[in-house]
């Protein structure tokens, strides 16, 4: 048995499931990690996954400017509206950084 179907078989043991542990949405859609680089999937298959058991990363970055006349951050606030495709029971983490969501994804690898 090579090391990589051995490492796939105790991560399948330790999360209880057969599918991705992380789904991850950003600028518009959801992605997977394959190979450590995020891959766009399709809304229908991420609902799929997420009815599976997959949990759900919701990352928005935070693209306010300091602005030091008012000593204020200007721009829109960061927020994680609701994504009514998410089925109820879905665990979701959400997570606002202030540098690109790829490099935030990119951490859970």
């Amino acid at each position: 048995m090579s090391r990589l179907l051995l490492k796939d078989r105790i991560n399948k043991l330790l999360t209880g499931s057969n599918g991705p542990a992380r789904i991850f949405y950003y600028s518009g859609s959801y992605k997977l990690l394959k190979a450590g680089q995020p891959t766009e999937i399709a809304t229908d298959e991420a609902v799929r996954l997420m009815r599976e058991g997959s949990g759900l990363v919701h990352i928005v970055e935070d693209t306010r400017v300091w602005d030091s006349k008012p000593d204020a951050f200007t721009g829109p606030v960061p927020s994680h509206p609701a994504l009514p495709e998410v089925p109820q029971g879905t665990s979701v983490m959400n997570i606002t950084c202030c540098f690109p969501a790829e490099k935030a994804a990119e951490i859970f690898k």
